[in-house]
């Protein structure tokens, strides 16, 4: 995936946290045909959404092989957790790779993944609204 205008139902998308956004996301992509893994701290979270058709494949564990073939990864993690998250793995991503995060905290964020990120990884911050935190898996 070179850019956002090549995102189609053959893209690799991968979530990483299935909280009240991460899991509305994959519920959204799901409906419009996305196929969708996800990685998540809790295996009850994973089946649940397996149970519903959100999300094709997920582990609790950081998987290089399904890291390396996202197109497209969303970050659903609090702040802190994402930018060691970034340190941690961004080796894993392939070249090319789109990121993207729901984070409430901005600034800081991004300005620590910008300095930390590899050249070859596109990172677009945003943050939808998401409702009550009593919803989502």
């Amino acid at each position: 995936m070179n850019s956002l205008q090549d995102l189609n139902t053959d893209t690799n998308i991968l979530i990483v946290g299935l909280g009240v956004i991460g899991g509305g996301y994959a519920s959204a992509l799901s409906k419009k045909g996305y196929r969708v893994r996800c990685i998540t701290k809790e295996q009850k979270d994973i089946d649940y959404a397996l149970e519903r058709g959100m999300i094709a494949s997920g582990s609790t564990e950081v998987d290089a092989e399904t890291v390396g073939a996202a197109d497209l990864i969303i970050f659903a993690l609090y702040p802190h957790i994402f930018v060691n998250w970034i340190k941690q793995y961004q080796h894993l991503f392939q070249s090319g790779t789109l990121i993207t995060d729901v984070t409430g905290v901005k600034g800081c964020v991004v300005d620590e993944v910008q300095k930390i990120l590899r050249e070859d990884v596109e990172f677009i911050a945003a943050h939808p609204m998401a409702g009550r935190e009593r919803s989502g898996v």
